[in-house]
C-alpha cells in the first residue's frame, strides 16, 4: 500500500514563475489493481509520479510505503526501494545505449543481486517473447525504433517481477497493436500487483483501469471507480482484411486463381500482369500506372487474411497468455556485487583517453607535467620533517646555536653562556671544516683536493671502521666513506670532475697509501676510512687542537718554521723541564723549540728562566720533545678562538653532546641564542625562511593547479556521461556504486598521467638526494615517495569526485532533466 499525506512541490519556489506541480495531493494506493493518472500534458501527473517512485522529492509531507513512512527524501531508501520492489516504465525508455537489448534487461536483475546467469537469461528471455522483441535482443538499443525502445523498456521493468509497476506513458510511441499486447500484459500483473499508469489517452484509461484519478494544474480533481466496459478499437496497419475491401475482377480455373482488390470502389486504372514460370521459377511482368509496386512473401510484414474486421470485446482485450509467476525470484539468492566491473571502467577510461580531442590531449600532459611538479614540491617539503643528508653536516648527536650579530657586544652570548649550558663532555666544535691537498710523493704538485665537515673520532659511539685503522698520532687523519666515494664518482653539479681514478687511485686501499697536506703545508696521512653518509674528516683530539691553534689568527704571528702549535686537555707538573702548568693564558714550549728560537742557553740556568718569549706571551714552562711544538690549554684555546669568532660574523657553533635534548633546552634558555638539533633541524636559520618564502606559494599553485585541472576533466567526462548516471540512479543503483565507478576511472586516468610525471621526476630526484656528491635540496625517501603517490591519488581523486558529489546531491529526475552540474 502507498499513501500521500499533503504532498506539495514546487517548481521554481519563490521566483516570479513559480509553478505550484504537486498541491496538497492526498492519494491511498491499494495492493493490487491498477490505478490510471489521467490529465493534459503539464497537469503535474508525471511530477507526481515521480514522487511516488522516490525519483524526485517534495517541499512537503509524507509518503507511507508499505511500512515506511518516509518524510523529506532519503536516497538510499528510496533506492532500496526502488530496487526491490518498483518497476518504473520511463516516457523516454532510459536505455543504455552502450548496451544490448539483453544487457539492458539483465542490467536490472544483477542489480537486484540475483547472480544466477541461467535464471537471468530464462527471465530475460521470457519477457523479450511476451513483448515481441526476442529477434532483437542482441541489437543495441540504438538500433531500435522508439517503438521497439518502449518495449524493451516496458520488458525491463517487468522483468523483475516487481511489488509495485509505475509506467509513464508506456505505449504512447506504440502502434495499436503493440498497445493492445503491452496493455494485456500489465493488466494481467495488475490482477496480483499495483500499477500505477500515467497516460493521457481517456481510451487506455477506461478500458484498462479499475481506478481513475484526473490531474489538472498538480490537484486531483477526479478519483472514482471505473465501471466503463468499452471495447477498444484497433486496426493494425500491416494486416488487410480481404472481405472489407471491393473486389474488382477474379478468375480462378484448376491452375490459376487471379483477384484483384481495392480498398476503394472508384474504377482502376488498366493492369497488365503476366506470369512466366521458367526453370521453376516464377518472374511476374506487372505494366500499371502505379509507381510502388511490392511483393508479398515470408519477408514481408503485411498479413492476408480472408475475413472480416471484428472488433474485440473487453475479455479479449485483456485475455493474454503472459504468466508473472514465470518471473518469480523467490529463493534465488541475491548478493551484492559490483555491477559495472572494474574492466568495464577500464575500458571507458581508455576509450575516453584515445578518443579524446588535441585539447584533452593537452590537457592531459598537463597532469603529467603537474606530477612531476608535485614530486618535486614534496622533495623540498620533506626537509621540514625529515633529515636531509645534502644539507647535514654530521650524521651523530650534534646540536647547533646560532645567534644575530646585529646585537651589541653587550647583548650577545659569551663563552662562559655556552660552558654553563653544556655538559660536562660536550664539545664545542669550532673548526667545523678543513680543506686537504693530495701531492704527488716526488713533486709535491697537487692533483686532487677534497674537502669535509671535522669531527673528533672520539664523538663516535663505535666507529664502524671498513678500510684502513684508527688514527694514532697527531699527523693522521681518518675520513667518511661518502668523501672517499666523492673522489671517485662525478658530481651532479661539476662539470669538470677531476677522478681519483685518473691518478691511479682505484680503491680505498689506494687512496690510503697517498701523500695530503693541509693548507698551511702541514702533511698528514689518511689511516683510515669510517662507515658514514656525511662527507667527513675524523681527527684525534690532539691534531684537532693543533689545526685549532694555526687557525687562531691573533695567536699566530710568525712563519710555519717556528713550530707547531696544539692545545692540551691537561699536563702534569712532572712532565715538565722547567716552569709550571698554567693558569693562565700562558703557554707551554719544547726544549728543541727554545732552541730553534734562539734561547737554549736558558735551559742551561732555570733561575735566568724569562716570564716573556717573543712572538708567545706568557711562557710558564717548557716540556722535553724532540718537536717544534707549543702547548696552549684547551678550554682556553677554544675560548680564545670563540672570542675572536664572535665579533667578526654570524656565529653558527656546533656543539657535539650525548644529550641534545638537555643541551637545546639550556641554549635556548640564552636570550636571542637558539638551538636545534643538527640531525632534526637541517637547514640554517636564514635558509629555511628563504625556503618557506619560495615553497609554500609553488606548493599551494602546483596542489591547486592538479587539483583544478582534474576537476575540469572529470567535469566534462561525467557530462558526457549524465544521462548514462541518470539511467543508473532512477533505476536503483546505490551512490557508493557510482562513487566507486568514478574513484577506479580517476585512479586509472591519474596512474597513466600523474603518476608517470611523478615516477620520472622522482627518479631524477632519488639520484640528486641518494648521490653523496655535490649539494642537493632534494629529499626522496621511500616515506616521502610513497607520501607523494598519497597525495597525488587524493588530489586527483578527491577533484575527480567532487563533480560527481555534487551530481548525486540531486535527484533522478533532476539529474535526467539538468545536463549540467
Amino acid at each position: 500500500m502507498i499513501q500521500l499525506n499533503h504532498l506539495d512541490k514546487y517548481f521554481f519556489k519563490n521566483k516570479r514563475n513559480q509553478i505550484h506541480v504537486i498541491d496538497d495531493v492526498n492519494l491511498t494506493f491499494p495492493t493490487s489493481g491498477l490505478v490510471v493518472l489521467l490529465g493534459p500534458s503539464g497537469s503535474g501527473k508525471t511530477t507526481l509520479l515521480n514522487v511516488i517512485g522516490g525519483l524526485d522529492r517534495v517541499e512537503r509531507g509524507e509518503i507511507v510505503f508499505d511500512d515506511q513512512v518516509i518524510r523529506g527524501y532519503k536516497a538510499n531508501q528510496w533506492d532500496d526501494i526502488r530496487n526491490e520492489k518498483v518497476g518504473y516504465i520511463f516516457q523516454n525508455y532510459n536505455l543504455l545505449p552502450h548496451l544490448s537489448v539483453y544487457e539492458n534487461i539483465a542490467f536490472v536483475l544483477r542489480l537486484l543481486g540475483i547472480t544466477d546467469e541461467a535464471k537471468i537469461e530464462d527471465s530475460v528471455h521470457y519477457i523479450l517473447k511476451a513483448v515481441g522483441m526476442y529477434k532483437y535482443r542482441k541489437k543495441r538499443a540504438t538500433q531500435l525504433s522508439g517503438g521497439q525502445q518502449q518495449r524493451v523498456a516496458i520488458a525491463r521493468a517487468l522483468v523483475k517481477n516487481p511489488e509495485i509497476v509505475i509506467a509513464d506513458e508506456p505505449t504512447g510511441n506504440l502502434d495499436s497493436k503493440n498497445t493492445l499486447d503491452v496493455m494485456k500484459i500489465i493488466k494481467e500483473i495488475s490482477k496480483t500487483k499495483l500499477v500505477v499508469l500515467v497516460t493521457h489517452e481517456k481510451d487506455i484509461a477506461k478500458i484498462y483501469g479499475d481506478r481513475i484519478i484526473e490531474i489538472k494544474d498538480g490537484k486531483v480533481i477526479s478519483d472514482h471507480e471505473n465501471t466503463t466496459k468499452l471495447d477498444y478499437e484497433h486496426i493494425d496497419d500491416n494486416i488487410v482484411y480481404l472481405k472489407d475491401m471491393h473486389e474488382h475482377f477474379a478468375h480462378e480455373d484448376k491452375q490459376f486463381e487471379i483477384k484483384m482488390f481495392d480498398e476503394s470502389n472508384e474504377p482502376v486504372d488498366p493492369v497488365k500482369v503476366r506470369l512466366i514460370v521458367r526453370n521453376k521459377t516464377l518472374y511476374i511482368d506487372v505494366d500499371s500506372s502505379f509507381q510502388k509496386v511490392k511483393l508479398i512473401d515470408d519477408n514481408s510484414n503485411l498479413i492476408l487474411k480472408d475475413e472480416h474486421y471484428n472488433k474485440e470485446d473487453q475479455q479479449e482485450l485483456t485475455e493474454t497468455t503472459f504468466d508473472s509467476n514465470y518471473l518469480d525470484l523467490k529463493g534465488y539468492k541475491k548478493q551484492n556485487k559490483a555491477l559495472v566491473s572494474i574492466k568495464q571502467i577500464f575500458m571507458l577510461a581508455i576509450q575516453k583517453v584515445l578518443q579524446s580531442t588535441r585539447k584533452g590531449k593537452l590537457l592531459l600532459f598537463s597532469f603529467i607535467i603537474s606530477g612531476a611538479m608535485i614530486a618535486l614540491a614534496m622533495s623540498l617539503a620533506a626537509n621540514f620533517f625529515i633529515p636531509n643528508k645534502a644539507l647535514m653536516v654530521y650524521d651523530n648527536d650534534y646540536v647547533i646555536a646560532t645567534y644575530n650579530t646585529e646585537l651589541t657586544a653587550y647583548q650577545r652570548p659569551t663563552y662562559q653562556d655556552f660552558k654553563d649550558a653544556m655538559g660536562e663532555n660536550d664539545f664545542m666544535n669550532l673548526l667545523p671544516s678543513a680543506s686537504f691537498d693530495i701531492v704527488d710523493q716526488q713533486t709535491n704538485a697537487t692533483f686532487l683536493n677534497f674537502f669535509g665537515a671535522i669531527d673528533l673520532i672520539d664523538n663516535l659511539n663505535r666507529p664502524k671502521v671498513v678500510e684502513g685503522v684508527l688514527a694514532e698520532n697527531r699527523n693522521q687523519i681518518m675520513i667518511s666513506t661518502a668523501l672517499a666515494e666523492s673522489l671517485f664518482k662525478t658530481s651532479l653539479f661539476d662539470f669538470s670532475p677531476e677522478l681519483a681514478q685518473e691518478y691511479g687511485i682505484w680503491n680505498y686501499s689506494d687512496l690510503l697509501k697517498e701523500k695530503i697536506v693541509d693548507n698551511n703545508q702541514i702533511e698528514y696521512e689518511i689511516s683510515g676510512i669510517i662507515k658514514s653518509n656525511q662527507k667527513i674528516i675524523y681527527l684525534s683530539k690532539d691534531t684537532y687542537y693543533s689545526m685549532l691553534t694555526i687557525n687562531l689568527s691573533e695567536q699566530i704571528t710568525t712563519s710555519m718554521a717556528l713550530g707547531i702549535y696544539y692545545g692540551y686537555n691537561q699536563i702534569d707538573s712532572d712532565q715538565l723541564i722547567y716552569g709550571s702548568v698554567p693558569t693562565d693564558d700562558s703557554v707551554i714550549l719544547s726544549d728543541t723549540l727554545l732552541t730553534t728560537l734562539g734561547y737554549a742557553s736558558l735551559l742551561d740556568d732555570a733561575t735566568t728562566w724569562p716570564q716573556e718569549v717573543t712572538y708567545f706571551g706568557s711562557v710558564s714552562g717548557v716540556v722535553e720533545s724532540n718537536l717544534n711544538i707549543a702547548l696552549v690549554d684547551a678550554n682556553r684555546l677554544t675560548e680564545k678562538v670563540f672570542n675572536s669568532r664572535v665579533n667578526s660574523y654570524n656565529l653558527m657553533v656546533y656543539i657535539h653532546t650525548d644529550n641534545p635534548r638537555t643541551l637545546i633546552n639550556n641554549i635556548n634558555q640564552i636570550d636571542t641564542l637558539v638551538g636545534y638539533k643538527e640531525s632534526t633541524f637541517v637547514i640554517a636559520q636564514s635558509m629555511l625562511d628563504v625556503t618557506l618564502t619560495f615553497m609554500i606559494p609553488m606548493i599551494v599553485i602546483i596542489f591547486s593547479t592538479s587539483f583544478l585541472g582534474f576537476y575540469f576533466l572529470m567535469h566534462s567526462t561525467l557530462i558526457s556521461r549524465i544521462y548514462e548516471t541518470s539511467v543508473y540512479r532512477s533505476l536503483g543503483m546505490k551512490k557508493k556504486d557510482l562513487f566507486i565507478s568514478y574513484i577506479v576511472e580517476s585512479s586509472f586516468i591519474t596512474t597513466i598521467t600523474s603518476i608517470l610525471g611523478y615516477t620520472l621526476a622522482t627518479i631524477a630526484l632519488v639520484k640528486m638526494s641518494s648521490s653523496s656528491l655535490g649539494f642537493s635540496p632534494f629529499i626522496a625517501t621511500p616515506v616521502t615517495i610513497l607520501i607523494g603517490l598519497i597525495i597525488v591519488y587524493v588530489i586527483n581523486i578527491s577533484a575527480g569526485m567532487l563533480p560527481i558529489s555534487r551530481l548525486l546531491r540531486k535527484t533522478p529526475s533532476e539529474i535526467s532533466s539538468k545536463y549540467d552540474i
